[in-house]
């Protein structure tokens, strides 16, 4: 069978034969409707993507940390340009802010949420996460419980890529459900993971949802409001200017993340030092140690020799302190530096452990 791929910002199509079935009377999709609405769909809610209109969001939110524990935010985007933006995060009265200008990446005080902001933007990006293998999939219509609304749902396994797929049964399933007509995508599910999408807005020929959730085991994560989504008026420069005291570092939107070569002090076997950097050139990336428990998000700051100059670790709520001699022994870290095309540049290498 020929397999087709459509590869996105997070969002793998692979088109083949599928079984189809209803839930109602309504009439299904062919295969090929299913693919075009799905492409609709991704490219009427990416408002990043090359050619769309310059927009300001404005958002509230909420993360909720492990024991449901809220923390309640606003999220501000002025966009431009992939290479010309301002982003600003405030968690509980405290502001953070970060302004691309072309070559240079610049930052404005200190998300002490970095955790918070990390889930976040990943809902913002609505199809991050969704890879699903059309050929094996189910597809059918559902009517939820005190709705007249019908919406087209997919059900399969998730795609492992162009180089094949795992046994079956190995991956987990993922479920898709989109709005007739538009293909807005409303729900996707995967194991005890869920996101939420309503209320969509239209910007020019965008179409972005008003409300997002992610949850786990039905727990809420993270939920979105946006009560604000407008054209921006490129007129009035001082939105994208850098605000005196920020500090800046050179930066592309293409920017190559750094490569973990070891964590912690070097190895004194040159023979295993060698063989590290082998593998970081090849992009295969070390275990963080298994010693460093359990730290959330952990983010190393690298700099374009490839030393690190500062680790932090956050989790939902907050940051997470680490003892100072594992701090010592993460400092120690050497990494095969970020680049912009072709130059090595400082950057920060995040990691989840």
């Amino acid at each position: 069978m020929k397999r087709q791929i459509l590869p996105f910002f997070g969002f793998v199509l692979l088109a083949g034969s599928q079984t189809i079935h209803g839930q109602s009377n309504s009439v299904l999709p062919t295969r090929d409707q299913v693919k075009e609405l799905l492409v609709k769909a991704y490219d009427q809610s990416n408002l990043w993507s090359d050619g769309p209109p310059a927009f300001h969001l404005h958002a509230k939110v909420k993360s909720y940390g492990p024991k449901g524990k809220a923390i309640e935010g606003i999220y501000e985007l002025w966009w431009a340009s992939e290479d010309r933006w301002r982003e600003e995060m405030n968690w509980g009265g405290q502001t953070s802010s970060q302004f691309a200008t072309g070559n240079q990446l610049s930052s404005a005080g200190e998300d002490t949420h970095r955790a918070d902001s990390a889930r976040l933007k990943n809902v913002l990006r609505t199809w991050r996460g969704v890879y699903i293998d059309l050929p094996s999939a189910e597809i059918y219509t559902r009517t939820p419980e005190g709705s007249n609304r019908v919406e087209i749902c997919i059900k399969g396994q998730m795609a492992t890529g162009v180089k094949g797929r795992a046994a079956p049964g190995t991956l987990p399933t993922q479920t898709l459900c989109l709005e007739t007509g538009t293909g807005s995508l409303l729900e996707a599910d995967l194991g005890d993971e869920r996101w939420k999408f309503d209320g969509y807005r239209e910007l020019a020929t965008k179409r972005y949802p008003g409300y997002m959730g992610y949850f786990d085991r039905m727990r809420p994560l993270v939920t979105v409001e946006v009560d604000l989504l407008e054209l921006l008026d490129l007129s009035q420069p001082a939105l994208l200017s850098i605000p005196t005291g920020a500090t800046s570092r050179s930066w592309c939107p293409n920017i190559v993340a750094p490569k973990p070569i070891h964590f912690g002090p070097p190895s004194m076997d040159f023979g295993q030092l060698g063989r590290e950097r082998d593998m970081a050139k090849r992009g295969i990336a070390p275990a963080m140690p298994a010693s460093y428990g359990d730290l959330g998000m952990v983010v190393f700051t690298v700099d374009e020799r490839g030393h690190t100059s500062n680790v932090q670790a956050f989790l939902p709520g907050g940051p997470r302190g680490i003892d100072k001699s594992l701090k010592r022994e993460m400092m120690l870290s050497t990494f095969q530096p970020s680049t912009c095309h072709g130059n090595p540049v400082p950057n920060e290498f995040i990691a989840w452990k």
